[in-house]
């Protein structure tokens, strides 16, 4: 994507494993499924009919889109939702314009014991509830800053929860979500983040990857890093293109929080709490075991034995 501002394309078929049946230890956007448009509302092509296709976003507080005054104008117009490193850092320093902006962490403790991943949700949840409380219009949940103690709340799960809980709240549309995550680098990741809640995504880990790609010679050809970004984000605007087209949607705005997705082996109760709505067919997968996911990477990283997942001998392909 760096090198041609394209998506990587593949043939028809995938012999691949689902996420809740491979050895591999997934990321939780392998459990959910991209519905495609049936004869009442059909695909669109996102490349003759770009001229009424768009991808640009708003974040701030929203009001009923009914009315009109200058307080719906309060918002931050964004072009494409994937933000570089300055784009979150400018965000940040729009106090003086009336936009109030808050981190919250999204991380859990990484001892392996039950209940941690929940009990981190929950503190999430309540912190972003405490903070739309204390006037803040821009929600920022990060995953940045986990050490070897605290892995990263997979951030799909982390938007999902928050979002419902804002919803459930009556909050939803005081404060807009954006997403500084790690583990978030391919159209898919993206679109399922979006979808389930998320204004804008800055994919820091992906950024830095890419810049190290260049660096070592690993693209066909060295370019400035200007343009390897630029040509990561046209990479992933065309994919989340063609995603949305699949449903005859034409905007992002439209597929926000939309869900328009299908979960295979996630269980009720991740369902019922971050991606209520959701159709899942087959159940499968707790928040403790997600969790173990979760922790065979944090502990490949950190430590030089492995983490075993409890629940199926899950590993992390070296």
């Amino acid at each position: 994507m760096g090198d041609t501002a394209y998506e990587p394309i593949g043939s028809m078929g995938a012999d691949t494993p689902l996420a809740v049946l491979s050895k591999q230890s997934q990321h939780i956007s392998n459990y959910f499924k991209q519905l495609f448009a049936q004869v009442s509302n059909p695909p669109i092509d996102p490349i003759r009919e770009r001229l009424v296709m768009s991808l640009f976003t708003r974040i701030g507080e929203s009001f009923n889109i009914l009315e009109e005054s200058a307080k719906h104008t309060r918002q931050v117009h964004i072009s494409q939702p994937v933000l570089l490193n300055e784009d979150l850092e400018k965000l940040r320093t729009l106090e003086g314009k009336g936009y109030h902006s808050a981190t919250l962490n999204a991380h859990f403790e990484a001892d392996g014991k039950p209940g941690r991943l929940l009990e981190a949700l929950n503190k999430l949840c309540q912190a972003a509830e405490d903070a739309i409380g204390e006037g803040k219009n821009i929600i920022i949940i990060s995953d940045r800053n986990s050490q070897k103690d605290t892995a990263p709340i997979p951030s799909l799960l982390a938007v999902g929860a928050v979002h419902h809980h804002l919803v459930n709240q009556k909050l939803r549309t005081k404060a807009g979500l954006v997403v500084e995550a790690g583990d978030i680098r391919e159209t898919h990741h993206f679109a399922t983040a979006i979808g389930y809640g998320a204004s804008a995504i800055n994919p820091y880990l992906a950024l830095e990857t890419l810049i190290s790609l260049n660096d070592t010679g690993m693209l066909s050809k060295k370019i400035t890093q200007k343009k390897l970004f630029e040509n990561y984000k046209e990479a992933i605007g065309k994919g989340l293109l063609k995603v949305l087209s699949k449903m005859g949607i034409s905007t992002l705005q439209s597929y926000q929080s939309a869900q328009i997705f299908e979960a295979i082996g996630l269980g009720a109760e991740v369902i019922d709490r971050c991606f209520k709505g959701t159709v899942s067919r087959i159940s499968g997968v707790s928040f403790d075991e997600l969790a173990d996911e979760v922790l065979v990477r944090h502990h490949t990283a950190y430590k030089p034995k492995p983490f075993i997942g409890s629940w199926r001998n899950l590993s992390v392909e070296t």
